[in-house]
C-alpha cells in the first residue's frame, strides 16, 4: 500500500491535492466511490493505486487503508460525509488530515474522536486546507509577541466555488458556530453578531 491515501480524490480539492502529491513524488493512492473516475485521475497523475471507498462503509474503507501511514480526506461537505474517513483512520490506526473549513465538523471531531485518536496513537489534523490556514498562521505570528492582542480576521468569498464548497458553505451558514469573546466561547447563529 502507498504511504498516503487521498479520499475524495476526484473532487475539486482532491484533484489539486493528487496533482501536488504526484509533483512531489509522494507514495500515494487515490480513493473514492467511482472506480472509473479514480482510474481516469490516476492516469493523469502517474498511476497511483486506486482504492474504492464509499461514505458509510467504514469497515471496508479501513481495510483499504492497511499499510498506509496517512489518510488525507477531501470529501465534503464534511458535516455530511466526513465521519467515515475519521472512523476508518481510527480503525486502521493511520494519521488523518483533512481540508475542511467547516467549524461544526471540527468541533464534532474534537468532541467525539480526540480521545480515540490518542488511544490509537494517531494524529487527527482537520482544517489543513486551502481556506483559513494561511490567514490564521499569519495572524498568530503577527500577534504572538504582543501583550494583549486583539485580532479580527475577515474572509472574502471568491467569485466562484466548486459544488462541494457551496454545499459546505450553506451548511456552515445554517449551523450555530463558536464565537470567542474575552477568552470564553459562546455559540451563536449566523448574523447574530
Amino acid at each position: 500500500m502507498a504511504d498516503i491515501v487521498l479520499f475524495g480524490a476526484t473532487g475539486y480539492t482532491g484533484r489539486l491535492t493528487a496533482a501536488e502529491l504526484a509533483r512531489r513524488g509522494s507514495s500515494f493512492a487515490v480513493a473514492g466511490r467511482s472506480r472509473a473516475r479514480l482510474e481516469a485521475l490516476a492516469a493523469e497523475v502517474g498511476d497511483p493505486p486506486v482504492v474504492v471507498a464509499r461514505v458509510g462503509e467504514t469497515d471496508a474503507f479501513a481495510a483499504g487503508l492497511q499499510g498506509a501511514r496517512v489518510l488525507i480526506s477531501c470529501v465534503g461537505p464534511f458535516v455530511e460525509l466526513g465521519d467515515t474517513a475519521v472512523q476508518a483512520a481510527l480503525q486502521a490506526r493511520v494519521h488523518y488530515v483533512d481540508s475542511t473549513g467547516e467549524g461544526p465538523f471540527i468541533d464534532r471531531l474534537q468532541g467525539t474522536a480526540a480521545d480515540a485518536a490518542r488511544a490509537a496513537g494517531i494524529v487527527l489534523a482537520p482544517a489543513m486546507g486551502f481556506d483559513e490556514v494561511p490567514a490564521d498562521l499569519a495572524a498568530t505570528l503577527a500577534a504572538c509577541e504582543l501583550d494583549d492582542p486583539e485580532v479580527v480576521l475577515t474572509y472574502a468569498m471568491p467569485g466562484g466555488a466548486s459544488a462541494g464548497t457551496i454545499r459546505s458553505a450553506l451548511g456552515i451558514l445554517a449551523a450555530p458556530g463558536p464565537w470567542l469573546e474575552d477568552g470564553a466561547v459562546r455559540w451563536i447563529g449566523a448574523g447574530a453578531d
